[in-house]
């Protein structure tokens, strides 16, 4: 299906009688989240994306078969919260700063092999998380207002789970109904505070580096000092007029996940 057609095929599948299956990445969940939210309708996932993140926090099988078998062994319902950056919603997480850019330079570069891509890309992130480049911005969180330098912003949808899994497991959410924000802030000072926040990200434990400050709020709004800002909403990015407001949702949008007996092999059950 061509990518221009599917606005249109969401909005008949919003008011269709018949199950919805979307497969795609965060993105594309994103997409069809935003067509679905209004009418109610549940909808599931088959991950086909680069991280997939969403479908591994409903512990949604990674492999396409697998994630097909488990949905026809049954299905439940499961509302989740969704977060919201202005008046767009995110699913997993907004990035402001070095995550946002590195998105921006992997979509500048796409077609570009990985063993070519990767290492531009590594140095790429090296680069920008170094002092000269992080920001100062203001972060109002209630009656408290904190002004920090960042490297990184990242807003997720639920706090991360910081156990030090490996690889993607590291962005497991603790909860996708907890109703909170997980507000993470990132201000490398050193070469050495770098490589060990990049050697963190795929391993695990990046959530208890020193460089790393932790918040949970409801809303919070961002102030950057400038008009505007390159931020990424679930990997997509998008410029945003600042100041922006963040806000959670709470179990506003309904999923379709295979019932636990179908993934028991899996070893996993959805939170």
């Amino acid at each position: 299906m061509p990518p221009d057609d599917l606005p249109e095929r969401l909005r008949e599948a919003a008011g269709g009688e018949h199950p919805v299956l979307i497969g795609g990445g965060d993105g594309s969940i994103k997409c069809c989240a935003e067509h679905m939210l209004e009418s109610k309708k549940p909808f599931g996932i088959l991950p086909l994306g680069t991280m997939n993140l969403l479908a591994r926090d409903m512990n949604i099988p990674p492999a396409l078969e697998d994630a097909l078998k488990a949905y026809a062994a049954g299905v439940e319902e499961v509302a989740i919260d969704v977060g919201w950056a202005g008046e767009e919603l995110f699913l997993c997480c907004a990035a402001l700063g070095m995550l946002a850019e590195s998105s921006a330079f992997r979509e500048a570069n796409r077609g570009t092999h990985e063993l070519v891509l990767l290492p531009r890309l590594t140095a790429f992130v090296f680069n920008k998380m170094d002092p000269v480049f992080q920001r100062r911005v203001w972060l109002t969180m209630g009656r408290k207002k904190r002004h920090i330098n960042t490297a990184m912003l990242v807003v997720s949808s639920n706090p991360f789970d910081k156990s030090g899994n490996w690889m993607m497991e590291s962005f497991r959410r603790t909860s996708l109904q907890g109703g909170a924000l997980g507000i993470y802030s990132a201000a490398p000072a050193s070469a050495w505070d770098k490589l060990r926040l990049i050697l963190s990200l795929p391993t695990g434990g990046w959530g208890r580096d020193p460089v790393v400050r932790e918040w949970q709020a409801r809303e919070m709004v961002l102030h950057s000092g400038h008009k505007e800002e390159l931020i990424s909403l679930d990997g997509e990015t998008r410029t945003v007029t600042m100041p922006l407001h963040f806000r959670s949702e709470p179990k506003a949008l309904n999923l379709l996940v295979p019932a636990p007996g179908g993934i028991q092999a899996e070893g996993g059950s959805h939170g």
